[in-house]
């Protein structure tokens, strides 16, 4: 697998729909600001989810997945009520993630709903990316 691999949000939920995915910030590499990775029990590291020049944070670390979009600004108002405020502040991409506690996202209370909202959002494949191991070569 080439290192300049990046993955994409559909592989992504689909990784966070075959198995179990924690959610944990690390320390990010320049030029980045915050570096959220896709572990298992700390020990199986699938993804990592790199942000540039972010403009609003509302995440935890340390819970499990259940759903992740990217969209704006504008429409995560729609999504849920505690968005609201950031259709008239910020306009870059937004990454929203719901914790795996709730079934979806109109049942999801505020604490189990996160966003950052960044100039630059990246996704790469970790170590133990599903394609990236000797059983499934490039």
């Amino acid at each position: 697998m080439s290192p300049n691999m990046k993955v994409t949000l559909t592989d992504i939920k689909r990784a966070i729909a075959a198995r179990e995915i924690d959610l944990r910030l690390a320390a990010a590499p320049e030029p980045y600001s915050l570096c959220i990775k896709g572990e298992f029990d700390h020990y199986a590291h699938f993804f990592t989810i790199l942000l540039r020049d972010v403009e609003y944070l509302d995440i935890a670390g340390g819970f499990t997945v259940g759903d992740i979009e990217m969209t704006d600004a504008t429409k995560a108002a729609e999504v849920a009520p505690k968005w609201r405020r950031l259709a008239g502040l910020y306009s870059g991409p937004t990454l929203l993630i719901r914790s795996a506690d709730s079934e979806s996202w109109e049942s999801a209370t505020s604490s189990e709903l996160f966003a950052a909202v960044a100039n630059t959002i990246e996704f790469e494949p970790g170590p133990d990316w599903p394609n990236n191991s000797p059983d499934h070569p490039e």
